[in-house]
């Protein structure tokens, strides 16, 4: 099954596609693949992130909850960008200390 869900409203503001679809994996059982995407052009979109539910462990394939799975991921993503912003201006901060640094130990 593939569901679609456009827009998807994170609190910052920023719109998503959010697109589901299931799998049946011989290895691994069912899985969920959750995709967010953002848009770039008028009908186009990019995808920015992936999280895979797999059907034992995260998720009941019998009585799925779509909606906790893609909250999930854009929780998850949200995360990792925001840590991805500060990990930035820390090594902003660090090169800008060393450009400042006279040379003298």
């Amino acid at each position: 099954m593939s569901l679609r869900k456009f827009p998807v409203t994170a609190p910052d503001g920023t719109e998503f596609r959010v697109e589901i679809e299931e799998i049946d994996d011989y290895f691994h059982g069912r899985i969920a693949q959750v995709s967010l995407h953002i848009p770039v052009k008028r009908r186009k979109f990019q995808r920015m992130f992936t999280k895979v539910f797999r059907s034992i462990v995260d998720y009941d394939h019998m009585e799925p909850d779509y909606v906790r799975m893609a909250t999930q991921t854009l929780t998850e993503y949200s995360d990792r960008e925001r840590k991805k912003a500060e990990d930035e201006a820390r090594r902003k901060a660090a090169a800008k200390r060393f450009a400042e640094w006279d040379g003298t130990l």
